[in-house]
C-alpha cells in the first residue's frame, strides 16, 4: 500500500470518478494522503465541492487546502 497519491488535472478525464477514488482509497495505507490538484484552465476542471463529495463518499477526510476557485490543491486523508 502507498503513503501518498497525486491526481493533478486528471479527475475530470475519468468517466467513473467515484470508482477511481475508491480504488485510490483502497491503495493507500491508513493515514495516507491523496492530493487532488485542479486548475480552471483545464477544460475538464472539477470544482472543489464536487471533488469533496466524491472523496467523502469514498471515505476520505479533507485535511488541508491551498488555492482558490481558479487553481487549488485539496489534501485528503484515509483515516
Amino acid at each position: 500500500q502507498a503513503d501518498r497519491a497525486v491526481m493533478a488535472a486528471v479527475l475530470g478525464e475519468i468517466t467513473q470518478q467515484a470508482a477511481a477514488l475508491q480504488e485510490v482509497y483502497a491503495a493507500l495505507k491508513p493515514g495516507g494522503i491523496l492530493a487532488v490538484a485542479e486548475t480552471i484552465f483545464d477544460p475538464h476542471y472539477q470544482r472543489k465541492s464536487h471533488v469533496l463529495d466524491l472523496a467523502q463518499a469514498a471515505g476520505f477526510e479533507e485535511v488541508a487546502f491551498n488555492g482558490n476557485c481558479l487553481a487549488y490543491t485539496v489534501y485528503l486523508q484515509k483515516p
